[in-house]
């Protein structure tokens, strides 16, 4: 009798020796499936096909076409990825241990491309483009803005030592190390900003060493780009359209749409994907790009033959997560707030007691600004774990309720309206992605990512790679980390087959492992 596991494998063989639907399947069309089916298509080689679950491109990349209500106008609102970051343009070579590259690729892309942006000074992470901070009684503090330098003094002391910390140091740990202790309600609020709103969960679950310093800050500047583009309904993910539109044309059978994978097979003879509709394609390798959230809910059942066990306990390790940042969306009838403030942050009653308070609704971003989308009367404010995960699942109207109830206590001297429009994101619960990107918790090592981007193979030959943000290390959890891990194994299938040169000799092409 043959076991089960035998039974599967000779079942991928037979099915891998029928003839090929492509060389080499794809799976996924965000940044990284895209940017290795751009890679391929530019080095004349088209055997490919993209198999993308959705029915459009961009992954998390997606903005919400038309959102605000009839009597206001309507705009297009970035819900999935919004910054392009580290922009200022690098030292390359000139700069000790940094790649021979001057600019992030996404930044090249962008300005190419006429991306409409707004620039933040020093990034997101720099306090001081917080215009203002409110006390839980909605009353201006830190005037004189030294909060907001401490914070700025203790994260560049973490940037510093942090590489120097144990690997189950947390960045609360290594915070407290530099001299930040937040106690008050106002300093919770911007301790909130300033470590959860870019990972998405809490500073105590926070690899220190895996947080700072930063490469792309390191090699590309300080400086981020918020995406404020109105010239296309499909906001930033039209870079993608432009990418690839001098040979991607409509209709084109190598893109694939509302086609998801339920199985990824390999054997002697190839490898072969199958789709929910019970279809098979079959190819020489298979290039998986799914997001770490969906590889950790689908790898008992994804893989046939299943990952060897040390590759699926890397995937599985409860080290590397999904974080969240939900966007949370408010248009109103008429400007109740002081309008010349980009962005500001306020402060929750009792958050020094219940620190969980701190990021109820805490960053606001202005986009009726003058330097965002004037006119638009829109406020954007964000969300990190657990109030992610609370608020989520929540149905709109619930969801309107609590963040107008947490508005309006934060503000109790101004009479709030009822928004026109309202819109959360639900990252965590979206079954194609299950979170905003990946991040790293105490323990976590850095060898861990090589491990769960292993190749699989059969009879010796690469049958099934892995990319995305995730599997990118230097630049794991950003949008150009996804289309840079796309490029980078595109370039290896290439030298893999004959094609192309050896990537580990073009430090453009190594950029994911440097």
């Amino acid at each position: 009798m043959v076991s089960g596991t035998s039974a599967l494998l000779l079942a991928a063989s037979a099915a891998a020796a029928a003839p090929l639907d492509a060389d080499v399947i794809i799976i996924g069309a965000g940044w990284a499936g895209m940017g290795a089916a751009d890679y391929l298509a530019r080095h004349n080689f088209s055997s490919f096909l993209v198999l993308e679950a959705s029915g459009r491109t961009g992954g998390r990349t997606h903005a919400l076409p038309a959102f605000g209500h009839d009597s206001v106008g309507k705009f297009v609102v970035e819900r999935g990825s919004n910054w392009v970051q580290s922009t200022l343009g690098g030292a390359g070579a000139n700069t000790k241990g940094a790649p021979n590259v001057r600019f992030n690729p996404m930044q090249l892309l962008a300005e190419k491309h006429n991306l409409h942006t707004t620039l933040i000074h020093g990034s997101t992470q720099n306090m001081s483009n917080y215009a203002a901070v409110y006390d839980a009684d909605g009353v201006r503090a830190d005037l004189d803005g030294s909060l907001r330098a401490r914070a700025n003094a203790a994260y560049d002391c973490l940037n510093v030592t942090a590489q120097s910390a144990g690997t189950a140091l947390s960045v609360r740990e290594a915070l407290t190390g530099c001299g930040w202790n937040p106690k008050s309600d106002v300093e919770w609020a911007v301790d909130w900003v300033l470590t959860v709103d870019d990972p998405g969960f809490p500073a105590e679950l926070q690899e220190a060493q895996m947080t700072l310093p930063d490469a792309s800050y390191e090699w590309w500047g300080n400086n981020d780009w918020f995406v404020i583009d109105q010239s296309s309904p499909r906001g930033w993910a039209r870079l993608l359209d432009e990418m690839v539109a001098d040979w991607l044309r409509p209709g084109d059978p190598r893109l694939m749409l509302n086609a998801t994978v339920v199985n990824i097979g390999h054997g002697c003879a190839g490898a072969n994907v199958t789709l929910a509709d019970g279809s098979v394609l079959r190819a020489k390798q298979v290039l998986s790009t799914l997001p770490l959230g969906v590889l950790q809910r689908n790898l008992s059942t994804l893989f046939t033959p299943p990952l060897p066990k040390q590759h699926a306990e890397v995937i599985e390790n409860d080290g590397i997560v999904m974080g969240n940042l939900t966007h949370v969306l408010y248009q109103f009838s008429s400007v109740w707030w002081d309008d010349s403030l980009p962005r500001w942050v306020s402060a929750n009653k009792d958050a020094s007691q219940n620190q969980t308070l701190s990021g109820e609704f805490s960053e606001v971003q202005n986009l009726n600004h003058a330097s965002m989308i004037p006119g638009s009367q829109i406020l954007l404010s964000f969300l990190g774990d657990p109030q992610s995960s609370l608020y989520e699942g929540m149905s709109d109207a619930g969801a309107q309720a609590a963040a107008m109830e947490r508005l309006r206590m934060q503000h109790p001297k101004k009479t709030i309206p009822d928004p026109v429009a309202f819109f959360i994101s639900r990252h965590g619960y979206d079954p194609l992605s299950y979170g905003a990107y990946s991040g790293f918790m105490p323990g976590f090592k850095d060898k861990f990512i090589a491990k769960m981007k292993e190749h699989l193979k059969s009879c010796g030959k690469v049958r099934v790679r892995f990319a995305g943000e995730a599997t990118c290390d230097d630049l794991s959890g950003y949008t150009h980390g996804g289309l840079q891990s796309g490029i980078e194994a595109a370039a290896h299938i290439l030298h893999d087959a004959g094609l192309g040169p050896n990537p580990g000799h073009d430090d453009a092409l190594s950029l994911c492992d440097w």
